[in-house]
């Protein structure tokens, strides 16, 4: 038996507002979506997995991304606990081992985790279980689909994610058979992404395949090729998607946050706010330790490259995040400014994120490097807070020193304070003019 549950933050299940762009939960609540990946979650004991899924929800985060069929460590499994009675076949799923996978998810709930659940990984390069899902067939897949289905329905905080760190098109067929599978024995059961090796591919799926109802897109790696290659690469996938017609949540991925790939906090800081600021409803992150909660793994957890989530979600948790919408164009700014929707390359780009409530009551900017940035305050409807917040431990500073407030005309430029608590440049402007403010919590 797993531990019990405690009170959920989130009243799941969740669905997708009416504007669809982002996730609710029944109550009506914006469901901010923080991320991590634990891959191999289902392989752990009891004691790992309440330590890991306390800390991750006591940090802010609100999503856990986790492989159902783990594509290593099953050996490490008791006897009798295997996923299938004959390795490999699909028809004959052990309900001992999918038990023990609901009673953790579950618990998940209780700490008002969402649970990413891939049905079953095709991998990323050469691993995986591709080959499984294609001897299979797409008969046994539905069938498989259907189980998973009736398994867990009763299970309201699932999102299920299929594919894998591939293009998955060539396993489509089978792909598609277990979501079938699962919406015909789970109808209630309505948010299905798919995973993809590229952004490209993700957006030309969810456009062919109508039953996705989630973007799950990823910031490029540093050596892709082509306009999107590039420091500020992340900020043309998230326009890209947000610019989908009709409009769907998306998220934006990174894979590697253990210092390759150029990951560093900073990098992992802008990452994640130019990911909301730019529409997505949330971001996910990884760690290779935690993915397979590798020697080491209780460390990685308290890692600098891990600590955007906490001061974000505690910002936008702050305000009506969910109204706030990208100024791609630089509305709030002069016209000289120029607008990111006319940049042809990343390397035009200054790393400038900006979004605003339409309504003139509030406005977040991310200036990732020391510079001024000049806002049209005309633009609100009431005088200006302005305060400059670290992204790193979560304090304010005012704007403009020994000025609470700011009157609602003309252009004024913020100059950034210089170094934040860890040393490094970037800041978050927050302009607030919300009739009812209350003093933001330092």
């Amino acid at each position: 038996m797993f531990l019990p549950a405690h009170a959920s933050a989130a009243a799941f299940p969740l669905r997708i507002s009416e504007n669809g762009r982002y996730l609710e939960d029944q109550r009506k609540e914006p469901f901010l979506w923080m991320g991590d990946c634990p891959w191999g979650l289902f392989l752990q004991n009891d004691a790992i997995l309440k330590r890991y899924l306390d800390d991750r929800s006591r940090r802010g985060f609100t999503v856990l991304q986790a492989h159902l069929i783990p594509e290593s460590g099953l050996e490490s499994l008791s006897k009798g606990f295997e996923p299938f009675g004959i390795p490999g076949d699909l028809g004959t799923p052990n309900d001992r081992y999918f038990d023990r996978v609901a009673g953790v998810i579950r618990y998940a709930a209780g700490q008002g985790l969402l649970v990413q659940l891939n049905p079953i990984w095709i991998g990323g390069g050469d691993g995986g279980w591709r080959e499984v899902v294609k001897t299979n067939g797409t008969a046994k897949c539905l069938d498989y689909g259907k189980y998973l289905g009736r398994k867990f329905k009763r299970l309201d905080n699932i999102l299920w994610l299929h594919g894998g760190g591939v293009d998955p098109r060539p396993w489509m067929g089978e792909l598609r058979s277990i979501a079938e599978g699962i919406r015909q024995s789970a109808p209630g059961h309505r948010l299905h992404a798919m995973q993809c090796g590229s952004s490209s591919a993700g957006r030309e799926l969810l456009l062919a395949e109508r039953w996705l109802t989630i973007h799950f897109t990823s910031v490029p790696r540093s050596e892709t090729p082509g306009p999107a290659k590039g420091p500020f690469g992340t900020l043309f996938h998230a326009k890209a998607a947000y610019s989908i017609d009709p409009a769907v949540p998306f998220v934006m991925g990174r894979e590697e946050v253990d210092g390759g790939g150029g990951t560093t906090p900073r990098r992992q800081r802008q990452d994640a706010w130019w990911s909301v600021l730019s529409g997505a409803a949330g971001y996910d992150t990884s760690h290779p330790s935690i993915r397979w909660f590798a020697e080491g793994w209780e460390k990685a957890m308290d890692e600098p490259v891990l600590h955007f989530a906490p001061p974000l979600t505690r910002l936008l948790a702050s305000f009506r995040w969910q109204r706030l919408v990208p100024d791609f164009n630089r509305a709030w700014m002069p016209p000289e400014s120029g607008a990111l929707e006319k940049k042809s390359s990343p390397a035009e780009l200054d790393g400038l994120a900006m979004a605003a409530d339409s309504d003139g009551a509030m406005l977040l900017a991310y200036v990732p490097e020391p510079r001024g940035v000049r806002i049209d305050l005309s633009k609100f409807r009431l005088p200006v807070l302005a305060r400059w917040f670290d992204p790193v431990n979560g304090k304010f500073s005012p704007a403009v020193e020994g000025l609470a407030e700011m009157p609602n005309t003309g252009v004024h430029e913020f100059a950034a304070p210089g170094k934040n608590s860890a040393g490094d440049f970037d800041w978050v402007l927050v302009l607030d003019a919300r009739p009812n403010r209350q003093p933001l919590a330092k």
